[in-house]
């Protein structure tokens, strides 16, 4: 599914179609915590995802917690210069920027990632069917609970 962003606050907010569930969704990008929203319409998802925001931003500052930053788009590498030579190769041999080729390995390296850890659950999952899978624990006044709870 393609999704679109919106800014606010230095925040960024995905919008999504759930044609299953015949609503729009959307959640914070670039942070760690989840934080999540959905409407029937564009217009309500944009005032959802902006009221989300706020709500985190208020509950960070009522339990005296720092509120996390989004990240950046930018990233510092260090690279040696035999690896960098094979960068450079490489996306030359592509006929692409040294940025894009990094970026194109970087989205295979994490999507076979999630293949692996998408097959280990999976594996997991057939010899634990009858095991019990307790939850953790989110404490009912962290901000990722409210936030939860709220939307």
């Amino acid at each position: 599914m393609n999704a679109f962003f919106k800014q606010y606050k230095g925040y960024t907010g995905s919008y999504e179609i759930l044609p299953d569930e015949a609503c729009l969704y959307g959640c914070v990008q670039g942070i760690s915590g989840m934080i999540e929203y959905r409407s029937e319409t564009v217009k309500g998802l944009e005032e959802e995802f902006h009221a989300s925001v706020d709500a985190y931003l208020e509950m960070c500052e009522e339990f005296g917690e720092k509120p996390e930053k989004p990240f950046s788009s930018n990233i510092l590498l260090r690279l040696s210069p035999d690896l960098h030579r094979e960068v450079h190769q490489s996306a030359e041999a592509e006929k692409i920027s040294k940025n894009q080729f990094i970026i194109n390995s970087l989205e295979r390296s994490i999507a076979e990632r999630r293949r692996d850890v998408l097959n280990s659950h999976h594996a997991h999952r057939q010899w634990s069917v009858f095991e019990s899978n307790p939850i953790p624990e989110v404490h009912p006044a962290s901000p990722q609970a409210r936030i939860q709870a709220v939307h």
